[in-house]
């Protein structure tokens, strides 16, 4: 019985370690990508040739790129490859003020 015990404690504690080891690297690859967007440096110019300008959309990309005070989560925007997910944020978040991270 003390056997299955201790066998039991160990294997709890190597979880723990590995939680805990997890948790780190997920973290720092986290911070990496977040820096990495900060780096690349302010938003380029987007050029207006194709873009079809939607006000309610960017209504709410707006009110994603100024959250309120105390707005705790994140938002994502997200659909189909080439469709102007990029080309959108960027349009609008020239005419919001900071920084805008786009990953």
């Amino acid at each position: 019985m003390a056997n299955i015990l201790a066998l039991i404690g160990f294997g709890s504690t190597l979880l723990g370690i590995g939680q805990v080891i997890y948790t780190y690297l997920e973290n720092n690859e986290r911070e990496k990508r977040l820096l990495s967007a900060f780096h690349q440096g302010t938003v380029s110019v987007v050029g207006n040739d194709n873009f079809i300008e939607r006000p309610g959309i960017s209504k709410h990309v707006r009110e994603i790129l100024q959250p309120p005070q105390g707005y705790d989560s994140y938002d994502m925007i997200v659909g189909f490859q080439g469709t102007g997910k990029t080309t959108l944020v960027r349009n609008v978040s020239h005419q919001h003020q900071g920084m805008v991270p786009i990953v």
